[in-house]
């Protein structure tokens, strides 16, 4: 095993689950990568440390608005003499493993709240003889340059778990060392030693520890010297949770959990992502974060804990549509970009995909139009690539996507909607109704659709509140005044809150259409009689013959089947009935189209519709 696999697996001992806490991402502009599937790590090159930053020359810009969130860091190098520890190879010790479980940052952007231990006091280790004071985590105060034994900051302090007596007089040793060094030298120190930790962290990756609290952040404790990566350009240190990576490109960057696992399936700095250029970025949806490399970006997110990998011109047309802001086309990456036929490329989202060949560009394809795309085989298939985006040609009543082979038809959103709506129906039932009814009425599909859908929002506005979900109490059916009486209760369909109508035949018996049994008569004495959700009782304003017309009607169709569309559901003799179809078809019918029940004149007739006509009244 390498000395950087050693690194980074110690780094990854701990819990991986990243925290996940929207702003729009940076559009990066690059030709389209060769995802990296390898976690091959390739052995590092000699320890040195890279320029140190002095600290009048650092700024720090952070951008919390809705545009694109960025954490950058911008050094002036200045030259400085490492010390001798800073540049010999990494002082692996296995004793100094990873707790088990560590917390992961609370953010990841660059914080200056937390006082850094290089700017700290050093530690007055004074305690009662034969007690050692808790671990402190300052620098150690007039540090021996040789073993004094007794006289160690390791007799006198705890030692964190994970390290051994031996490792902090070792460090305490070091320390000894880069004091002199700064006593005798006009430059600045360019490396700190962490006490107890025998490591040298060092220039900017020293300056990114200290932002962000050193020892005391979510990196804890260092577990190398600084180390060239394998490019012979970029630096990096480890520490117990995660390394921090430096480049003249990108800065000084921390990279842990979700993230550094995802940057190493690529291939690390030297896969096709290149170096971090910002710290992990937490969006204000409370969903997702994400990290920003030279050539892509990797989201994590509430339904893809692992992360997944973006870049190039899928993610330019992803953030052309929205990227994964609420409300978005696509929503977060749901996988890294794959490979496909023809040398095709795709990411998969939340809502969709993204697809990419060298001959068409990168377009979504998405809803009913990937359902049937990915029947005919998707891009293998007799359709091949996608060549543009979605679009319609009659109100959103279809869309139309093209193909390398042709086009794609598919329902729209308006029905598709509507037969949300109106559960049990699918969109393509819809379109057929809306057909049917559209020849009748003499309008167009569109016109009867868009009036469908506003009454059924209309419905499910209303009755939100009165299904259901609202307060109610389940009591018996109360008697009737007579045949032809009908009832109104608080009832879903299907998850539907749209309330459920009655009539009744006798003094004791209902025909009701239900979607569990269809159109059928129900005995409402028996067992303590029939419970619905807090009953209303009204009877029809119309002669007695009409009433018993009406009863006889509902009794010729019990056993046919149960209508789920209630939008276009204003049909006398059909083969299948709902609720309030069924009453406002019986009265319709037997009134000689005089008495219609439908209050609002709609595409469709809603229990509610019922309620609110002007031709019943409610019982005293």
């Amino acid at each position: 095993m390498t000395t950087r696999r050693r690194n980074i697996a110690r780094a990854l001992a701990v819990s991986m689950t990243a925290l996940f806490l929207v702003s729009t991402p940076v559009a990066a502009s690059f030709a389209q990568p060769s995802e990296s599937a390898s976690n091959e790590i390739p052995t590092h090159t000699d320890d040195v440390c890279e320029p140190a930053v002095a600290s009048s020359t650092t700024t720090t810009t952070t951008t919390t608005t809705a545009a694109p969130t960025t954490t950058t860091t911008t050094t002036t190098p200045t030259a400085v003499t490492c010390t001798p520890e800073a540049a010999a190879s990494e002082q692996t010790n296995p004793s100094a493993a990873a707790p088990t479980t560590s917390a992961p940052p609370s953010t990841a952007t660059e914080t200056t709240g937390t006082p850094s231990p290089s700017g700290s006091s050093p530690a007055k280790t004074t305690a009662p003889a034969g007690k050692k004071i808790p671990y402190t985590g300052l620098p150690t105060e007039n540090p021996n340059e040789t073993i004094v034994p007794g006289k160690m900051r390791s007799d006198r302090e705890e030692i964190p778990e994970g390290f051994t007596k031996e490792q902090a007089d070792e460090t305490e040793m070091m320390e000894a060392r880069t004091q002199k060094q700064a006593r005798t030298s006009r430059a600045a120190p360019g490396c700190q030693e962490y006490w107890p930790a025998p490591f040298q962290v060092c220039g900017a990756i020293r300056d990114k520890y200290n932002s962000l609290g050193a020892q005391f952040s979510f990196l804890l404790l260092p577990t190398s010297n600084e180390l060239t990566s394998p490019d012979g350009h970029g630096k990096f240190t480890t520490f117990m949770n995660g390394p921090i990576y430096w480049s003249a490109a990108g800065g000084a960057h921390p990279v842990v959990n979700s993230f550094l696992n995802r940057w190493g399936v690529h291939g690390y700095e030297t896969g096709w992502m290149g170096y971090p250029t910002t710290d992990e970025i937490v969006h204000a949806d409370g969903i997702g974060r994400r990290q920003e490399f030279q050539h892509g970006a990797i989201y994590v997110s509430v339904p893809n804990a692992i992360g997944s990998s973006i870049g190039g011109a899928i993610r330019d047309k992803w953030n052309t549509v929205g990227a994964e802001t609420p409300g978005s086309l696509l929503g977060y990456p749901m996988s890294d970009e794959t490979p496909l036929v023809g040398n095709g490329r795709m990411n998969r989202f939340e809502r969709g995909f993204i697809y990419w060949s060298p001959t068409t560009g990168a377009w979504p394809v998405t809803g009913s139009v990937l359902e049937k795309w990915a029947q005919s085989g998707s891009e293998a298939g007799q359709f091949g690539y996608p060549v543009g985006d979605q679009y319609s040609l009659d109100g959103d009543v279809t869309v139309k996507q093209n193909f390398q082979h042709g086009t794609v038809t598919a329902p729209g959103p308006k029905p598709i909607e509507l037969s949300i709506l109106n559960p049990g129906s699918a969109p393509q039932q819809i379109i057929d109704e809306a057909i049917r009814l559209a020849d009748e009425v003499a309008r167009s599909v569109a016109d009867v659709i868009a009036d469908g859908l506003i009454e059924a929002r209309d419905a499910k506005f209303k009755s939100d509140g009165i299904g259901n979900s609202a307060p109610g109490q389940e009591i018996a059916l109360p008697t009737p005044r007579g045949p032809g009486d009908i009832f109104y209760s608080r009832a879903t369909t299907a998850t539907a809150n749209h309330g459920h109508n009655g009539i009744f035949v006798t003094m004791s018996h209902t025909v009701e259409a239900g979607d569990q049994s269809g159109v059928a008569m129900h005995d409402t004495v028996v067992a303590g009689g029939r419970k619905m959700l807090s009953p209303e009782m009204f009877w029809v304003n119309t002669s007695a013959g009409v009433r018993q017309n009406a009863v006889d009607f509902a009794l010729s169709k019990v056993g046919l089947d149960y209508n789920y569309q209630f939008w276009s559901n204003k049909v006398v003799n059909a083969v299948a009935y709902n609720c309030s179809q069924l009453i406002w078809a019986a009265y319709y019918e037997a009134s000689g189209m005089s008495v219609d029940l439908d209050s609002n004149k709609g595409t469709g007739v809603y229990p509610l519709d019922i309620r609110a006509s002007s031709k019943v009244t409610p019982y005293p």
